[in-house]
């Protein structure tokens, strides 16, 4: 019995420098991950797909949610979710994919102004709403075309209503 302890103790002992050049460089690898900065993305180039040029663009086929967000990377998506006054406007999904949101508010709002930018991995697309002197629910639908390299990316909506 004495044998077997002491053969356990001696494993061990060989056993504590191989779990050390295991475990030690792990514990000291993991760094702290730096803070994604506001001040670090940049832009992304876009066209606003809401332009008069291209009639009245609204959502449809979506949920009933406060916001809406939607990827849109296909013509047969794009022809279920969104409906044109006129003809919809082509849009090239070899190259381009489509953002498009809704938002919902409690009384009246205008479009301010939209930004898409990307760091940390992601693409941002910033939608500034303001509220209007009127007591009707109200809703505003959003829609840009980004590049088709953005696709894989997730992409974070912002919407602000000030």
């Amino acid at each position: 019995m004495k044998n077997i302890m002491l053969s356990n103790v001696k494993f061990l002992i060989r056993s504590i420098p191989f779990t050390a050049i295991i475990f030690i460089p792990t514990i000291f690898s993991c760094q702290k991950t730096e803070p994604c900065l506001v001040a670090d993305r940049t832009a992304v180039k876009s066209e606003d797909l809401s332009a008069p040029n291209n009639g009245v663009l609204v959502l449809q086929n979506v949920n009933d949610s406060n916001e809406v967000s939607l990827i849109i990377d296909n013509q047969n998506d794009y022809q279920k979710f969104v409906k044109s006054s006129t003809t919809l406007p082509v849009i090239d999904f070899a190259n381009h994919i489509l953002v498009a949101g809704r938002k919902k508010w409690h009384q009246c709002i205008k479009f301010q102004d939209q930004q898409l930018t990307e760091g940390c991995d992601k693409v941002y697309y910033h939608i500034n709403l303001s509220e209007m002197d009127c007591e009707a629910l109200s809703h505003y639908d959003f829609f840009a075309i980004i590049g088709s390299e953005y696709g894989n990316r997730k992409i974070e909506f912002q919407i602000n209503v000030q």
